[in-house]
């Protein structure tokens, strides 16, 4: 059973890779467009695959952190 720290990690994973999914959506959009969807602050956007690779490494999180509340490993 997951304790409540647990629980808000396992949220935070979730809350990054629904921001993730976000990300790989605006990644297809042209410029021109992406600049329009949101006020957003003067930033480089991100390339394809960084966000393939951090949606890659957030999963794997993600997996470890399940096993390690499984394992009911409270020192991780």
């Amino acid at each position: 059973m997951p304790t409540p720290a647990d629980q808000r990690l396992l949220e935070l994973l979730e809350k990054w890779l629904s921001s993730l999914d976000l990300h790989l959506k605006y990644s297809s959009l042209d410029d021109d467009t992406y600049w329009k969807m949101q006020p957003w602050v003067e930033h480089q956007r991100p390339s394809r695959w960084i966000i393939d690779l951090a949606r890659q490494k957030t999963l794997s999180l993600r997996k470890e952190v399940e096993k390690r509340i499984e394992a009911q490993d409270n020192g991780f």
